[in-house]
């Protein structure tokens, strides 16, 4: 297992015209779905963001996209050595992708994320990583790619489709991805 895990849903969503952590995913909201999905993996699991009924970290930085929300959750719990990171709009992100990521960590204490997909991934917490994350935003870099490659994150094979790493930001990909499903 990993120590702990996070959704990051601290976004505005503005692509999508509508928060995309309450869209609705088979019988529940993409919210729901995510914890359930990390829950399996992790026995702490907490929001990036900001929702009501849920164990939530609020952004330090707002406006920083991911990297800022990974900041935040490094921060508030410095003692958790690794956290597993998914973002709410990965609906179709699967639970065997997500045990090859805890996997690998479990084999080796690290960071991991896919080769074609930057989420999910498993940000190891020291304090050598919560500086690179600091520096770099402070530089007013917000770039995921840029701190995986400084903090040697590594970059991992995976056996599942593409869609499942699909991110769905606007209102034609998410009819897109209820269409997939559908068939």
């Amino acid at each position: 297992m990993v120590p702990a895990a996070a959704v990051l849903a601290g976004g505005l969503s503005t692509r999508m015209g509508q928060d995309k952590a309450l869209l609705p995913w088979q019988g529940k909201t993409w919210l729901q779905h995510s914890m359930e999905l990390l829950a399996q993996l992790c026995q702490q699991c907490y929001v990036s963001g900001n929702y009501e009924g849920f164990a939530c970290i609020p952004d330090l930085y707002e406006k920083r996209g991911p990297l800022g929300g990974i900041a935040s959750c490094l921060n508030a719990n410095p003692s958790k050595s690794a956290w597993l990171f998914c973002p709410v709009d990965m609906p179709l992100l699967s639970l065997s992708a997500l045990e090859q990521l805890a996997h690998s960590y479990q084999s080796k204490p690290g960071s991991y994320h896919f080769q074609d997909s930057l989420f999910p991934l498993i940000v190891q917490n020291t304090p050598d990583t919560r500086a690179v994350i600091s520096q770099q935003l402070a530089q007013g870099d917000y770039r995921l790619r840029a701190f995986l490659k400084t903090t040697q994150s590594e970059a991992l094979v995976s056996s599942e489709q593409p869609a499942v790493f699909g991110n769905v930001n606007t209102p034609q990909q998410w009819r897109d991805i209820q269409q997939l499903r559908s068939n």
